[in-house]
């Protein structure tokens, strides 16, 4: 529905829209506080102007933007489609399927990654599957530069985050984010995409971001006997 709030909180308001053109857009309203650490301000500012001049045919890139002191907005497209995270809670996904969607999500980053840019966290919530020719196609959707000063608000969402994270993306590590921190979490989406769960659980997000540094991962198999060996270890990795 048009003019409906997607999501709200206290540093972001979410709403589906429409502009000029007919077209369906999301607009973001973030607002900054003075609890607002000054390195997420300035990162979510350098990478929203960033990604306004890429052209990234599977990622929510920005089509417009402006900062003004403690406000900003942000507009993106909307995209139509299931959520993989709908997709993996209603079915078992096969490992074509699973294939697939690594192919996608994999090409996007790759694109993402020679600007020098990371997504940081890869959500299944945000992975929007599109119908193609008869078949499924998935586009990274949300807008990656603003999970991270909503998970300072948000208990839920930085439980999400911290579930599909790497360490060092946490803050639990004294190590620059590069794209292995991508990979790392496109790792934890296939392993649900083939198990129907995450590889790590906990109660809060100290504990989950503990199992990530500490816990030996699952064997996929023992989980799924129908998951080829050789795409086991890739996963694994």
């Amino acid at each position: 529905n048009l003019n409906s709030v997607i999501s709200q909180d206290d540093v972001c308001r979410s709403v589906i829209a429409q502009n000029p053109a007919g077209d369906r857009v999301i607009i973001h309203d973030v607002t900054f506080t003075s609890d607002t650490p000054a390195a997420v301000r300035m990162r979510l500012e350098y990478e929203t102007a960033r990604l306004a001049f890429l052209s990234l045919e599977r990622m929510t890139v920005p089509l417009d933007f402006e900062f003004h002191g403690d406000t900003g907005r942000i507009i993106c497209p909307w995209t139509a489609g299931e959520t993989l995270a709908d997709t993996i809670g209603s079915s078992q996904l096969t490992v074509a399927m699973t294939l697939r969607i690594a192919e996608d999500i994999l090409g996007a980053l790759e694109k993402l990654h020679e600007q020098g840019l990371v997504r940081r966290c890869l959500r299944p919530a945000e992975i929007i599957l599109q119908e193609t020719d008869g078949d499924k196609r998935a586009f990274i959707g949300g807008y990656g530069p603003l999970m991270m000063l909503q998970g300072l608000q948000d208990a839920s969402l930085a439980m999400q985050v911290a579930t599909y994270s790497s360490p060092e993306s946490m803050g639990a590590l004294e190590e620059d984010v590069r794209a292995s921190a991508d990979l790392y979490s496109l790792g934890i989406v296939l392993f649900e995409c083939l198990t129907g769960r995450v590889p790590f659980a906990a109660d809060n997000v100290g504990d989950l971001v503990f199992h990530h540094m500490t816990a030996p991962i699952p064997d996929l198999k023992s989980v799924n006997s129908q998951i080829p060996e050789h795409l086991s270890e890739i996963v694994q990795r």
